[in-house]
């Protein structure tokens, strides 16, 4: 049996002015899906940026994206983090609810689009054309 194909995601945190920075140690912290929890679902990688009032955790699984959200939802659940982070997102979302959770996922969670089929121009290899006239 062949593992799942793995994708990567962004999911956003738009912030209110300001308050972004408020939450560097929350995030410093944790708040990463459980790696096991359960189902065929994996967590592979997380990674956590911010810029400005906007946060970014790009993490990438191998499984469905739906058990996934469950994961993190319940992840969020047993945690405090839906409460700190409440006030300070720019979204009406209730991150205190398991409903409110899920939503906030769908709605700021995008698939990461990559093309595998080599690197892109001008890096690893000749420009377009081939190597300049002269070149050895």
């Amino acid at each position: 049996m062949s593992a799942p194909p793995s994708k990567r995601y962004a999911l956003l945190y738009p912030f209110k002015p300001g308050r972004a920075e408020d939450v560097d140690e929350l995030f410093r912290g944790g708040g990463d899906p459980p790696p096991q929890a359960g189902g065929a679902t994996r967590l592979l990688s997380t990674t956590v940026f911010r810029k400005g009032d906007t946060v970014v955790r790009v993490f990438e699984i191998a499984g469905d994206l739906d058990e996934a959200i469950e994961h993190m939802a319940r992840a969020a659940e047993l945690s405090d983090m839906g409460k700190s982070l409440g006030d300070r997102l720019d979204d009406s979302v209730d991150l205190t609810t398991s409903e409110g959770i899920r939503a906030f996922f769908h709605g700021q969670l995008m698939e990461i689009v990559v093309d595998r089929s080599g690197p892109p121009h001008g890096v690893g290899g000749p420009p377009p054309g081939g190597p300049p006239q002269g070149a050895a």
